[in-house]
């Protein structure tokens, strides 16, 4: 009974140290990750407690999880294939976190991990711009794609939502100041970073940070405070030249055969369409997508447009499904999102709930502009969340 507690206390500590490590650097918190699944296995504790093959959502994750493995038998690809096919282990945290009894001070003590990993990287990446530190790898956060600024973006989003919820539940003053500023630490990394994917994110969530750090939450103060919070953004020369970059990118994919970053958007999500349209039921297999498309630019079946390299896939999470594995890839993502917003929604009110809610959201609107199933750091995060929503509340 004691060696299973002591175990449990370590993979959790371990699962700390994951939460903190995903916003800092990429290799620690694989081998963090690995070492946490490590414990997770080789305690037993997978087989001692499988409440994680009951929950409401094993079967949409054992999908996720077995769909890019089937998917190689009808890919063209394989090699692709199987990079992302391997991509399907962090679905494992989810079924390992969920083996674990949680107590609301377990885990209010990962999102302090986690907001601690953020606000970490985000003032070094403010201190780079300021030139107080050098720029250079593996600590260019957000410039020269030295570091996953996409999915930092959105990684930044979330912690402000997290911490306006820390805001509204916090009783001292000193609490909510503290609060206050980790948010505006966080607000100023975010609307330096060149991602249009954050932006988007916290726009359209802003309402929610308005709703928790107003006293007297009329609908009217919510939707003022949101539009001066939008306002905010776009002080930054940043986000502005980002907004003048989309508009210009979508006039000149339209008029040239140039492609901007946004022109490739469009240029990628329309050969998705074109692709899933050809092969709607089973799709055409992990990693085709390459190929494909390579196939639909020859044969002059998309717009003429000057690229370097065909896209390996659609930057975006449910084309990326679609045109892999058909029908049961959408209904799959579509299912796991819709069980953890309903989780989140109905327990909004608590720690819990509120981050399940809150990530879900960001991560959902961040897969429209990019494959963030994908990434190492969201995708861990989903996984952990989707993990988090069937932990039981108690004390251990």
């Amino acid at each position: 009974m004691e060696l299973l507690k002591s175990t449990e206390r370590l993979m959790f500590l371990s699962l700390c140290g994951l939460f903190f490590l995903i916003p800092v650097a990429t290799s620690p918190s694989v081998i963090v990750g690995l070492t946490t699944l490590a414990i997770w296995v080789f305690s037993g504790k997978f087989i001692k407690n499988r409440s994680w093959l009951k929950q409401r959502w094993s079967l949409p994750v054992i999908a996720m999880m077995l769909l890019p493995w089937v998917g190689l038998l009808w890919t063209e690809d394989v090699t692709t294939g199987l990079s992302f096919a391997r991509k399907s282990h962090y679905w494992l945290f989810a079924f390992a976190i969920a083996s674990l009894s949680f107590s609301s001070l377990r885990v209010d003590a990962l999102m302090k991990a986690y907001i601690g990993g953020v606000s970490f990287t985000a003032l070094l990446f403010l201190m780079q711009l300021a030139g107080a530190i050098p720029m250079r790898p593996p600590y260019s956060v957000g410039l020269l794609n030295k570091w996953a600024h996409i999915s930092f973006s959105l990684l930044l989003t979330f912690s402000v939502l997290l911490l306006s919820f820390y805001f509204k539940e916090a009783k001292q003053k000193r609490d909510k100041v503290i609060c206050l500023c980790l948010m505006l630490l966080n607000f100023l990394a975010l609307s330096m970073l060149f991602s249009d994917s954050g932006h988007l994110a916290f726009i359209l969530l802003s309402p929610l940070v308005a709703y928790n750090i107003l006293s007297k939450r009329h609908l009217l103060n919510v939707l003022i405070v949101s539009a001066l919070m939008t306002g905010a953004l776009f002080l930054s020369p940043v986000t502005q030249n980002r907004l003048i970059e989309a508009v210009t990118g979508t006039i000149t994919y339209t008029e040239s055969t140039d492609l901007t970053p946004i022109g490739g958007r469009y240029y990628m999500w329309t050969g998705a369409l074109k692709i899933y349209l050809k092969n709607p039921v089973f799709g055409i297999g992990t990693g085709g997508y390459q190929s494909e498309i390579r196939k639909l630019r020859i044969n002059g079946q998309l717009a003429e447009k000057i690229i370097t390299e065909d896209p390996i896939q659609p930057h975006n999470s449910f084309l990326y499904m679609a045109v892999s594995f058909g029908i049961p890839g959408i209904i799959t993502l579509v299912w796991l999102f819709a069980l953890l917003i309903k989780s989140g929604w109905q327990n909004r009110s608590s720690l819990t709930g509120f981050s399940i809610l809150a990530f879900t959201l960001t991560l959902l609107i961040g897969s429209l502009t990019d494959t963030q199933i994908l990434q190492v750091h969201t995708g861990m995060l989903f996984a952990l969340f989707t993990g988090l929503s069937g932990t039981s509340d108690e004390r251990v």
